[in-house]
């Protein structure tokens, strides 16, 4: 009877406190929406933060914060690249914003109907 139990609170354990992991992409170049060539930048983009859902930028010389307000979603562009997308506020200033990841590693952030992409070497 103490291991069925033992064994239950490990499973609940494992399912009701678990939290998403925590990864990074590190980006050496970005361009914008019809830009026609590449710029050179240094950005650090860590998703789920300090174990919550949002996401911290670090550009030069500043931090980002954004809030995630949004479930996350996956689909796959019409190319067939699978991504998934989720909406943020910018903690500076609360302006909305729609990151999209694909599985390639290709960060777009969208603002309005702008964005930037942002790639690894």
């Amino acid at each position: 009877m103490k291991k069925l139990l033992l064994g239950a609170l490990l499973l609940l354990s494992m399912f009701g406190f678990s939290q998403e992991k925590v990864f990074t992409r590190k980006y050496n170049y970005s361009i914008l929406e019809n830009a026609e060539t590449f710029k050179k930048v240094d950005v650090t983009v860590v998703f789920n933060y300090n174990g919550t859902k949002d996401v911290m930028f670090y550009l030069p010389g500043s931090q980002l914060y954004l809030y995630r307000i949004s479930e996350v979603r996956k689909g796959n562009t019409k190319s067939g690249y699978p991504y998934q997308v989720f909406d943020c506020i910018n903690s500076d200033g609360g302006q909305e914003v729609t990151l999209q990841l694909f599985d390639s590693g290709v960060l777009r952030v969208f603002m309005g109907a702008d964005y930037i992409e942002y790639h690894q070497d």
